[in-house]
């Protein structure tokens, strides 16, 4: 929801509405930021210890499944 939310006020932000002076569009950043890594870390280590054939399906269904529930 964060990256929804912080992708809206990009959008308004280069419609002409500057939506920087917010304290909330800093947070979302800073939640999508963490999000992203917390992600790739997760996913690396499955990398690590299983074959790509398994994480990366499960790993698609699984972002695909979150995406569709978030919009």
């Amino acid at each position: 929801m964060s990256v929804k939310a912080f992708g809206i006020a990009l959008k308004l932000t280069f419609a002409g509405h500057n939506q920087f002076s917010h304290p909330s569009t800093y947070v979302f950043m800073i939640l999508t930021t963490v999000c992203i890594l917390t992600q790739m870390n997760y996913f690396n280590k499955a990398l690590a210890h299983f074959p790509t054939n398994i994480v990366n399906p499960l790993y698609y269904v699984t972002f695909t499944t979150f995406t569709l529930c978030a919009s």
